[in-house]
């Protein structure tokens, strides 16, 4: 459809153009001619000769080419990025001539693209159509290219972005610790003529008739992320907020002083030895030539007595009293069996070791006749000793004693060179046997049973003391060096009768700096603490660590400021420039959850409402970065450890901005946490969450059998790591290798 402007002046210059030709054209008769005369009464001159390069005298007829319409300029009131539909705006058109000059009085068309996009109303046009729309102004005379000039103004016509604001709740909440189990999320839409859908974590919720809404989500343990988006249902973009907010449903204290921050759980590590870990009623195993396997306590004290060494602990001659003279050559035994059962208040251990074989010398004296004791003697030895464990009081050593212990000869047989001297030895109450099997008890007691008690509250008090007084010096380019300590003390000691032996080991975790941040309701917990403990029955040994122990140390490193980033020197080359400073600063606490289903992960770490200020030469920008990553917790060299597997997930967003525009990309923000904080962060956050476990000392077996200095013990994974009741749960094994002694 054509609209046509037309005034008093263009009529006028309709009305003159015939003359002016006539005029003009003389006028160039006379320059191209030379003398020719235009007089019609002049006829004594030869007739004129076209000029062959302008034959054509359309511009000559026209007048002067320049003085005519060269360009046209459309103009479009109220100036914006886009226009509502249904919304009327004003059009207009400058025409200039080829000397530049503006020309009032040209008239000129409209035509609207695509038709029907727009049609008169009044002075302006009325839009209707969304999307592209050209106006296009086009003279109604021709230019000084011969045709009409025309000009153009494209505009995009759709509705205006809706600005959605979150009242509630408030960015960077820690909710949960009044009791609530749902989130409530507030809000308001702007106005906007269109028809509007408002959407809270991707479910529709309802806008009153002031474009309020209101909704409530279930939060799940951890960081919860907040996404409104409002969207008319046609137009490319829609309106968003986002926001962060931790909840959990119970809470642990932290604590504060001028100089330092702390927190404790008295149970935040235990420690529990099954029946199976001190006898699965397995031999030690073999895999290959070169080394022994063990798999439980029974199994080191297996190797134990096949490694002492007899010959050295017996005093030759055995006997040697004017009469009888006895001397040991050799003592060999078949593999020996330990059984070792957990008792009330101990363990109770039995012992049999088959085919002994003792080598002797010597002679015994009956009146007139002496006996040859050339030969050996054939026995097995059994013996069962009960050994009491207890520890008297938190902060006290473990104390162990030998109560009960009886050794005896089996089936034992001498094979003397004489039959007399076999007779001797048969008889029940002979001297000779009661000195052989005293010899031998004497031997096993001295040298396994008695070293026992200070053996186990040895390796009972390692644990405790490895614990104590550690620390871990954490440093990043861009903070402050962060020192924190833990300090782990057996506060609780049972025994179950052929169950399990469990110690829980009070934790307390301290940094040398105040607290920044201390408004907080704490460390945010899965659940509320139970006494009751989350075990298996069936295993060897299990390592049970509170969650809410490694979310005290996020909490910890959050608190002191230790994730208060600068990141001005970070910013990447192309926005340095315009960067004065840019701070990080974390309105959340990171922190550890369990996976969503179906994520190949132990763990889920999250930080969210992470905040950047980027001061920038004329405004101030903030973004907020959420990151999400998976970890896995191993256990390795006796140590628990998360590991990072995968990248993380960074979304980041435009919080506000005191410009019209945010200069900096959001994506921007996203590269530079992914590829400059993330991997510091990442180095810091696997220090400070993987510490050692303590391993039994094992030291004292040397002083019995010198080879056993050689048994190497480490705590492997025995099944895949399991979550109950705020506890993780690592099911472990104490494997132990020792080298076979060199023929």
């Amino acid at each position: 459809m054509s609209y046509t402007n037309t005034n008093y002046t263009a009529l006028l210059s309709a009305w003159m153009r015939p003359a002016t030709t006539l005029l003009l054209g003389c006028g160039c008769a006379l320059i191209l001619g030379g003398m020719v005369g235009c007089s019609a009464d002049d006829n004594t001159g030869a007739a004129p000769q076209n000029d062959a390069g302008f034959e054509d005298t359309d511009v000559v007829d026209e007048g002067e080419p320049l003085a005519r319409a060269a360009s046209v300029e459309v103009t479009v009131l109220p100036a914006r990025a886009t226009y509502n539909p249904d919304t009327v705006i004003q059009v207009g058109a400058r025409i200039f001539d080829g000397f530049g000059e503006l020309m009032p009085g040209a008239g000129y068309h409209w035509t609207v693209e695509p038709e029907g996009a727009a049609t008169r109303d009044g002075s302006g046009f009325r839009l209707h159509q969304r999307g592209p729309v050209t106006f296009h102004a086009c003279t109604a005379e021709t230019g000084v290219y011969g045709e009409p000039i025309c000009g153009s103004k494209r505009i995009s016509v759709a509705y205006e972005t809706p600005v959605v604001t979150v009242t509630k709740p408030e960015p960077g909440a820690w909710l949960g610790a009044d009791g609530s189990t749902s989130v409530e999320v507030e809000g308001h839409v702007s106005e906007s003529n269109a028809e509007l859908h408002a959407f809270v974590n991707g479910k529709e919720v309802a806008l009153d008739a002031n474009n309020n809404f209101a909704t409530t989500l279930t939060p799940h343990f951890g960081t919860n992320h907040i996404e409104v988006i409002v969207s008319d249902g046609v137009s490319a973009t829609s309106g968003e907020a986002m926001l962060d907010v931790i909840w959990a449903p119970a809470w642990h204290e932290m604590t504060h002083d001028a100089a330092s921050t702390s927190f404790n759980f008295d149970d935040g590590l235990v420690l529990d030895l099954g029946q199976r870990f001190f006898d699965d009623r397995q031999a030690p195993m073999q895999p290959d030539e070169s080394n022994y396997q063990t798999d439980d306590l029974a199994d080191i004290l297996t190797l134990l007595i096949r490694n002492i060494d007899f010959m050295d602990q017996i005093p030759n001659p055995v006997l040697d009293s004017g009469d009888t003279q006895l001397s040991i050559t050799s003592v060999t035994f078949e593999e020996p069996t330990v059984t070792l059962d957990l008792t009330d208040n101990g363990v109770e251990i039995f012992l049999w070791v088959p085919g002994v074989e003792i080598g002797t010398s010597g002679a015994v004296s009956l009146n007139t006749q002496t006996l040859d004791l050339n030969g050996s003697i054939s026995t097995d030895i059994a013996g069962v000793a009960t050994l009491s464990i207890e520890k008297p009081g938190p902060g006290e050593d473990f104390v162990s004693e030998v109560e009960t212990l009886n050794l005896s000869l089996q089936n034992a047989e001498s094979n003397f060179s004489t039959p007399e001297a076999n007779a001797i030895f048969t008889l029940a109450e002979s001297a000779l046997r009661t000195k052989i099997e005293s010899l031998l008890a004497d031997t096993l007691r001295d040298q396994l049973i008695e070293p026992l008690p200070a053996l186990l509250t040895g390796a009972l008090n390692t644990i405790e003391t490895q614990l104590s007084e550690l620390s871990f010096d954490l440093e990043t380019e861009f903070t402050d060096p962060l020192t924190l300590g833990l300090e782990g003390s057996i506060y609780d000691f049972d025994i179950i009768y052929r169950d399990t032996m469990r110690a829980l080991l009070a934790t307390e975790v301290s940094a040398d700096k105040p607290a920044q941040f201390s408004q907080t309701p704490g460390i945010p917990l899965s659940g509320e603490l139970k006494n009751e403990l989350p075990f298996f029955h069936s295993s060897r040994a299990q390592i049970g660590l509170r969650l809410g122990l490694l979310n005290g140390l996020l909490h910890t490193l959050w608190e002191t400021g230790f994730l208060e980033i600068e990141l001005t020197d970070l910013i990447p080359a192309q926005f340095a420039s315009l960067v004065k400073e840019a701070q990080l600063s974390a309105k959340l606490q990171p922190i550890l959850t369990r996976p969503r289903a179906g994520e190949p992960y132990d763990f889920m770490l999250s930080a969210g409402q992470m905040e950047v200020e980027a001061e920038l030469l004329s405004q101030v920008d903030t973004y907020v970065i959420n990151i999400e990553v998976g970890m896995r917790m191993t256990l390795e060299d006796n140590a628990i450890s998360l590991v990072v597997p995968d990248e993380p997930k960074v979304i980041a967003w435009v919080k506000s901005t005191t410009g019209d525009t945010a200069l900096m990309p959001s994506s921007t923000i996203e590269s530079l946490v992914l590829d400059q904080v993330w991997p510091e962060i990442e180095e810091t956050l696997q220090q400070g969450l993987s510490f050692e476990l303590p391993l039994p000392a094992m030291d004292g077996l040397a002083g019995i059998a010198p080879s056993m200095s050689a048994l190497q013990v480490e705590f492997l994974m025995s099944r895949p790591l399991s979550y109950r009741d705020g506890f993780i749960i690592l099911d472990a094994e104490l494997r132990g290798t020792l080298p076979t002694p060199s023929p």
